[in-house]
């Protein structure tokens, strides 16, 4: 393997030797509040070169399984929503079916609804596990129907075997959907209240599982930069502990990592995802099973 800057992490594997495929989607389309989200994966690319290969916990380099970074998918000005979601769909399952691990960058989190879809046509028995601060199961945003606001309610339409963590925002239409519809949600003051219950989470995920990571999630103390900033949120060691028995148990088939908002002040926040993602790339691939 040989460096390269425009490569996660910073080490070139050509495709066919790749194990792990980073798909670069800079959409952003429907961003209500802060913008910028579409320099996410160029950032979390340039950061992940200054994360060391060797991982203490794991005791190994993930980078050897093979890692290859696709250039980023492009998206004309007058490309329609479907137009856009009809390239990302088509990339991921382009991955999938040459039976690589896909790792989809954002942009924002509307990009999620077609990566999902492209996983939902290739396994069954699947859950989403869906990190966010935002229930986004709003029916529409601003008229959008295919809204970042409104991934959650798309992708749920398709499969209600999602379990949501660390939600604390929603509107009042989404608080009748949950109280209507019961999907599982660990909102992040119960989080805080009795801790992040890793073991009941797990026993409602089925084998198969598509991970779904809104940066905001996290506790902007620790991760500043994101479209839509919430107080409180989860810590580095809470995901880790979380991902660590999910990657042992289960099947993780894919995920994505969205909603970087990068600027050069809170510069530590692309390193932090970077790492996270590098993390869960360890965990999937981990030599110890």
């Amino acid at each position: 393997m040989e460096q390269s800057s425009h490569q996660f992490m910073g080490e070139f594997c050509d495709y066919q030797s790749a194990k792990i495929v980073i798909i670069p989607v800079p959409l952003e389309r429907s961003t209500s509040y802060l913008a910028g989200t579409a320099g996410g994966p160029a950032a979390i690319i340039e950061a992940s070169q200054n994360v060391e290969l060797y991982d203490i916990e794991l005791n190994s380099e993930p980078f050897r399984q093979g890692i290859h970074t696709l250039d980023p998918i492009f998206f004309a000005e007058n490309d329609s929503v479907a137009a856009a979601f009809e390239k990302i769909e088509k990339c991921v399952n382009q991955t999938l079916k040459d039976q690589k691990f896909p790792v989809i960058l954002g942009g924002e989190h509307a990009l999620s609804f077609p990566s999902y879809l492209a996983f939902h046509n290739s396994f069954t028995n699947l859950s989403v596990l869906h990190i966010d601060a935002h229930a986004d199961l709003r029916n529409e945003y601003l008229g959008d129907r295919y809204s970042h606001a409104c991934v959650m309610r798309r992708i749920h339409e398709k499969n209600q075997d999602i379990v949501s963590i660390g939600i604390r925002s929603m509107c009042a239409e989404e608080a009748e959907f949950i109280d209507t519809e019961k999907p599982v949600i660990y909102f992040d003051h119960e989080i805080y209240q009795t801790g992040l219950p890793v073991r009941k989470i797990l026993s409602q995920i089925s084998q198969n599982v598509y991970i779904t990571f809104d940066l905001d999630g996290v506790n902007p103390v620790e991760l500043p930069s994101v479209g839509t900033p919430e107080p409180g949120g989860l810590g580095w060691y809470q995901l880790v502990s979380l991902f660590e028995d999910l990657f042992d148990q289960k099947n993780v088939v894919g995920l994505d990592v969205v909603e970087l908002k990068p600027d050069r002040i809170n510069i530590h926040s692309d390193f932090w995802a970077a790492k996270m993602i590098y993390k869960m790339i360890g965990l999937k691939f981990h030599p110890e099973g």
